[in-house]
C-alpha cells in the first residue's frame, strides 16, 4: 500500500520540482565516474572503463526515471525497454548505450558516457526552465545586504592595502554569491547542483561590474572603483524592489540585528 502511494505521488505536479532535483543529484554521480575514467592511469583498461560506464548507465536510468516522474517496474536487464517508452530521454540514448555495452574501445566508451551525461543534463536544464517562475526579491534578499556589506568592505580594504590573495577570494565569492541570489530572486528557485553558469545571466543583465575580470595584482584601483559601483547599484536595486536596508555603526548593532532576524 505504501509503495503504491509513493508511486502515485511521484507523478503529481506538486512533486515535479523535487523530482527534477533528485534527477540532477543522481546525475552528479555520473560526472564523478567520468572524472575517474579520465584521470586514472587505468583509463585504457577495458574492464575499468566498463565498470564505471555501468555505474553511469545505471545513474542515467535513475535520473531519467526521476525526470519523467515514474517508477521502474523491473530492474537490471529490463531498463532499456522501459526507458524507450519515456517521453523525456536523450535522442541518441540507444546508440550511446550500445557503445557502452558492446564497444571494446575504452575511448569510445568514455566518449559515449560523456555525451549521454551531457544530453541528460540538457534535458534536466530544459525541464527546470519550463517550471513556473516566481520573482521573490523580498523573500530572497531580505538581510542579504547587511550580511554581505562586511565582505564588500573587506574587499575595499584589500584593494587599498594591495592584498591580492584577499581580493581574489573575496571578489569571486562576492560576485558569484550575488549572481546566485539574483537568480533565486528572479526565478523563485536556486541554481541547480550542476549549473553551467546560467545563474550569472541576471548579474550581467543588470549591468553589475565584473569584479573577477578586474582582478590584477599590479593595479587594484579599477577593482576598488567597481566595488563602490556595485554597492551603490545594489542599494538602488534593493530599494526599487522594496527590500529594506539596515546600516549599522558598530559590530554590536549588526550582531543584534542578525540574532533577532534568525
Amino acid at each position: 500500500m505504501e509503495l503504491r502511494e509513493t508511486i502515485s505521488n511521484m507523478g503529481s505536479k506538486s512533486k515535479t520540482s523535487d523530482m527534477i532535483s533528485k534527477a540532477e543529484s543522481v546525475l552528479k554521480e555520473c560526472f564523478i565516474s567520468i572524472a575517474k575514467m579520465r584521470l586514472s592511469k587505468k583509463n585504457k583498461d577495458l574492464s575499468y572503463c566498463r565498470t564505471h560506464a555501468q555505474e553511469i548507465a545505471g545513474n542515467i536510468f535513475k535520473s531519467l526515471g526521476f525526470l519523467n516522474q515514474i517508477y521502474y517496474k523491473r530492474s537490471w536487464g529490463h531498463y532499456r525497454e522501459q526507458v524507450r517508452n519515456l517521453s523525456i530521454k536523450p535522442d541518441k540514448l540507444d546508440p550511446y548505450l550500445d557503445t557502452i555495452m558492446f564497444s571494446r574501445s575504452p575511448d569510445e566508451i568514455v566518449s559515449a558516457c560523456e555525451n549521454l551525461t551531457a544530453d541528460t543534463l540538457c534535458l534536466i536544464s530544459e525541464r527546470q526552465n519550463s517550471q513556473e517562475e516566481t520573482r521573490s526579491y523580498k523573500e530572497q534578499l531580505q538581510g542579504y545586504y547587511e550580511e554581505e556589506k562586511g565582505m564588500m568592505n573587506k574587499l575595499l580594504t584589500a584593494c587599498e592595502k594591495g592584498h591580492y590573495e584577499t581580493a581574489f577570494f573575496v571578489a569571486i565569492g562576492l560576485q558569484d554569491g550575488l549572481s546566485r541570489i539574483l537568480y533565486a530572486a528572479e526565478k523563485g528557485r536556486w541554481p541547480g547542483i550542476i549549473d553551467l553558469g546560467e545563474h550569472r545571466e541576471f548579474y550581467a543583465n543588470y549591468g553589475y561590474p565584473d569584479l573577477i575580470a578586474l582582478l590584477d595584482p599590479n593595479d587594484f584601483e579599477p577593482l576598488r572603483l567597481a566595488v563602490i559601483q556595485l554597492i551603490d547599484q545594489l542599494e538602488k536595486q534593493l530599494k526599487r524592489e522594496g527590500v529594506s536596508i539596515n546600516k549599522f555603526d558598530s559590530v554590536g548593532e549588526f550582531e543584534s540585528f542578525y540574532i533577532n532576524r534568525v
